[in-house]
């Protein structure tokens, strides 16, 4: 009898842990070629994550791609909050769809020259609403270091492929080379359109050649009306990944 009550107090203490110790932040980040075609991806991956159930965050890297996918203007960034001219509250926006949106270009590049830059860049996307269960973040191909350094994951883990022209395709194998040169895995590559599927063979050929392993396949976005349960897909895909968790960063200050 002991032992049973024993074991009920011991299951409602790890329900009280699991009430107060709050969820950690799941992170995955997009990166792309053309930077305004990724944000209007990660928009509407955010978006289908929080159709799942997932609470989800926008942190935008690039110089605004978010806000114009969102047809809004942005006049404060997390540099301002950096240098106490702005609350994060502030600062965030909310696009026409309800997600959350915490620009961010100059203040992570801050953050990631700074020793406990991490942890604050943490404590930033975990003081957002009521904490996010998921940020998508975008990350312009010049970023990658800076969103490595504040993550500390390997890097992008989605790379949105929408070549039409060799030209694309080069552009698309320069940032699988930045990716690969800080010895990170190669990121799981969404295919935009029909153009990009009959090219991406040749991109999956280069770099196996050159660089010792091919990126990775997780989604396809259609450009027609089918585009929202391929969306869906993705995010249900990007949801069962093995992200970067942020943590333990609740008490630090931008």
């Amino acid at each position: 009898m002991r032992a049973a009550e024993h074991q009920v107090r011991r299951d409602q203490a790890a329900g009280l842990r699991r009430l107060f110790i709050p969820a950690r932040t799941r992170v995955v980040a997009l990166t792309g070629a053309d930077v305004d075609r990724a944000a209007a991806c990660a928009l509407e991956l955010a978006r289908a994550c929080g159709e799942e159930g997932s609470n989800s965050l926008l942190v935008d890297l690039s110089r605004g791609a978010l806000a114009r996918a969102a047809g809004m203007q942005v006049r404060y960034e997390l540099m301002h909050v950096i240098d106490a001219h702005r609350r994060l509250e502030d600062v965030v926006y909310v696009e026409p769809r309800g997600t959350p949106v915490l620009p961010a270009a100059r203040g992570a590049r801050h953050l990631s020259k700074s020793a406990d830059g991490a942890e604050r860049f943490a404590a930033a996307i975990e003081r957002v609403g009521n904490g996010p269960r998921i940020a998508v973040v975008l990350v312009p191909a010049t970023e990658i270091e800076t969103f490595a350094k504040l993550v500390g994951s390997p890097g992008p883990a989605l790379m949105l492929f929408g070549a039409r022209s060799d030209e694309d395709l080069t552009e698309a194998y320069a940032i699988l080379k930045r990716v690969y040169a800080r010895r990170n895995p190669p990121p799981h590559v969404v295919l935009d359109g029909a153009p990009a599927e009959a090219v991406w063979p040749r991109l999956q050929e280069t770099a196996r050649a050159f660089l010792g392993a091919a990126p990775g396949f997780i989604g396809r976005l259609s450009a027609d009306s089918p585009r929202t349960a391929s969306v869906a897909a993705l995010a249900r895909a990007v949801l069962a990944m093995p992200l970067a968790e942020l943590g333990g960063a609740a008490v630090a200050h931008c």
